[in-house]
């Protein structure tokens, strides 16, 4: 579930007017450990946020019982999100960067590839990171 809250921060130099802040509320043995808005190159007329969640983390010692990447559609100028789906992974996806108009993601000890599908993230590629 997302909440949106739009405050209007101020400045001196009026910089931050108009500033959008989006709550992401999980479950309580979720969290969110990763967001990143970006373009794919199959749809690349639409922006899209994927937000990066872990199930029963514990730091130390490391332990949890996967991960997951949900995937919203920014609707309405950036105004809405619509919630597309979420893809099950084996670790926690701690890093998310938009690369060449698919998603990199850093999922545990591995670097991996994503591509956007219509019922799940789609895994083009890895690379064990040592």
């Amino acid at each position: 579930m997302c909440k949106q809250f739009h405050p209007s921060l101020s400045s001196h130099s009026g910089r931050y007017s108009n500033v959008r802040i989006l709550v992401f509320v999980c479950s309580p043995s979720s969290c969110t450990d990763s967001i990143a808005v970006c373009q794919f190159a199959s749809r690349a007329e639409e922006w899209y946020a994927v937000v990066g969640t872990g199930r029963d983390v514990v730091l130390g010692p490391r332990t949890n019982s996967g991960g997951s990447l949900i995937l919203y559609q920014l609707a309405e100028d950036g105004r809405k999100l619509k919630y597309l789906h979420t893809t099950p992974l084996d670790d926690v996806p701690l890093a998310l960067e938009p690369f060449n108009g698919r998603l990199l993601v850093g999922v545990g000890k591995l670097l991996r590839i994503y591509d956007i599908g219509k019922k799940k993230m789609l895994r083009k590629c890895e690379n064990k990171v040592c």
